[in-house]
């Protein structure tokens, strides 16, 4: 019958997801909504285009003026290009499914640093906290001052410490901003005004307008993200030439920039930005704590865990 073959294929798209559902990490739980919001909107799409077929392919054959009882009719319809699409619709609902879960977070986070903003790099507009975790813009201090260190054309500070280890990784709370750079940048770089761009030994990501992110790459990529994210992790492998980005809440990967070109020290970057348009949030570098543990950890890395706490 005409219903047979529709239905067989919306059950078997059922079913499809509701295995991939049941099956998925507990890690990915955390991305729920937005998972069964792309799935319900897959759905309705399949069916309306199944709909759309069978009703065409049944006006076609059986044109209304000819056909006295349309339910006792029983077409030989070639469904074989509609299970195509629907068995590509099965592999994309999976896909997208695994695209919004980054399996290599946890791994990043194994090489979690200690990381404090280093006062004496901060453009004399910045307020660093007495702890050096916390940065934001706040009133001018129209101060000259001839420390090469020290940034004065930009709100931008270093972290106290610089890396040329193999991985490190580090954190950074970024709820309510609606302008800030993040990444990392070379030992050696022009704190007196720059463009920020590997050419110039930055390797940031930046949000502007509260909700456009660019990879500056070079010719800046734009990053069209799902949601905003509200703690972003920075990953950094040093011998890979690799600064990966992500957004710790949902377990994304919000971007990687790769073939990357370190000769020196790098040292985590920031920018609060100004505080206009509701900017006043501050960045704060937060302790990492591991979404999901391997059991082929060592002691080792237990300890170092249980270290990183008591700080």
């Amino acid at each position: 019958m005409i219903t047979n073959t529709p239905v067989t294929i919306m059950t078997t798209i059922t079913t499809t997801i509701i295995t991939a559902i049941v099956t998925t990490p507990p890690v990915i739980i955390n991305t729920t909504t937005t998972i069964i919001t792309t799935i319900v909107t897959i759905i309705v799409i399949t069916a309306t285009i199944i709909t759309t077929i069978v009703t065409t392919t049944v006006y076609r054959r059986n044109p209304p003026a000819l056909r006295k009882d349309l339910d006792e009719e029983i077409i030989d319809c070639d469904y074989s290009k509609v299970e195509e699409a629907v068995n590509q619709l099965q592999m994309s609902v999976m896909n997208e499914a695994l695209m919004l879960y980054d399996p290599d977070l946890p791994e990043m986070q194994r090489y979690f640093v200690t990381v404090v903003f280093d006062p004496e790099t901060a453009h004399h507009s910045l307020s660093v906290s007495k702890d050096g975790k916390q940065v934001q813009h706040g009133l001018p201090r129209f101060i000259f001052s001839r420390n090469p260190e020290k940034f004065d054309c930009v709100c931008n500070v270093l972290a106290k410490e610089g890396f040329n280890v193999n991985s490190f990784y580090y954190e950074v709370h970024v709820k309510g901003k609606t302008e800030s750079d993040l990444g990392v940048a070379s030992e050696s770089i022009n704190r007196k005004g720059i463009r920020l761009s590997p050419q110039n030994g930055y390797w940031p990501i930046c949000l502007r307008k509260e909700n456009e992110y660019t990879a500056n790459t070079g010719p800046a990529v734009v990053l069209n993200l799902r949601k905003k994210p509200q703690k972003i992790g920075i990953f950094v492998n040093y011998e890979k030439g690799l600064v990966d980005f992500s957004d710790v809440v949902e377990s994304v990967e919000i971007y990687a920039l790769t073939g990357c070109a370190f000769t020196e020290k790098l040292f985590p970057f920031f920018s609060p930005g100004a505080d206009v348009d509701g900017n006043k949030a501050p960045l704060i570098i937060t302790p990492v704590i591991v979404k999901q543990r391997d059991h082929r950890w060592s002691d080792e890395y237990d300890d170092h865990d249980e270290d990183f706490d008591d700080d």
